[in-house]
């Protein structure tokens, strides 16, 4: 406990060897985490037929977190530092413990490790299966006289806190 930042707790995740990054990760790495939840965690949607609208989330829950520990280890120095790896220790905010806790729980969590002078804050990503295929929109400058003709299909417009999405489907 002596090694942990003033103002964080110590939180333990499992891992599997993909989830450490195929074993690059070592302690004091700052790594962002994610969650991926199955469909069978959200509400049914009667009106969808089943299995047409799979409803399964990647999100990223937390940013810029230290890693405290990679399996038992404090050190991670040397090629078998982190043979037999099953759980890695993070520095996490009080407040962000219980979204972890939920998240581990619920879905499979993922560790995405960052450059070490990276601080910028990401915007709160959330991707459905409808998102894979698109990537987003280009702005288009102003004085543009042509316009591209409007894709055809069903728009489907996604709120995800304050981003907003819009997919069309054939």
């Amino acid at each position: 406990s002596a090694l942990l930042p003033e103002g964080q707790r110590a939180f333990s995740v499992r891992v599997t060897e993909d989830q450490i990054i195929g074993g690059f990760l070592r302690t004091n790495d700052r790594v962002d985490v994610f969650v991926t939840l199955p469909d069978s965690v959200f509400p049914r949607d009667t009106t969808v037929v089943k299995g047409e609208a799979d409803q399964s989330r990647a999100t990223l829950l937390l940013q810029n977190v230290v890693v405290l520990a990679v399996g038992d280890k404090l050190s991670t120095k040397g090629p078998d530092a982190i043979h037999g790896v099953r759980t890695v220790s993070l520095a996490i905010a009080p407040e962000a413990v219980a979204r972890l806790a939920l998240a581990d729980r619920l879905g499979k969590v993922s560790l995405a490790i960052r450059n070490p002078s990276d601080r910028t804050v990401a915007e709160n990503t959330s991707v459905g299966l409808t998102d894979l295929g698109t990537m987003p929109e280009a702005e288009t400058p102003v004085a543009e006289e042509k316009k591209a003709p409007a894709p055809t299909g069903h728009r489907i417009t996604i709120y995800s806190g304050a981003t907003t999405t819009t997919v069309t489907m054939p």
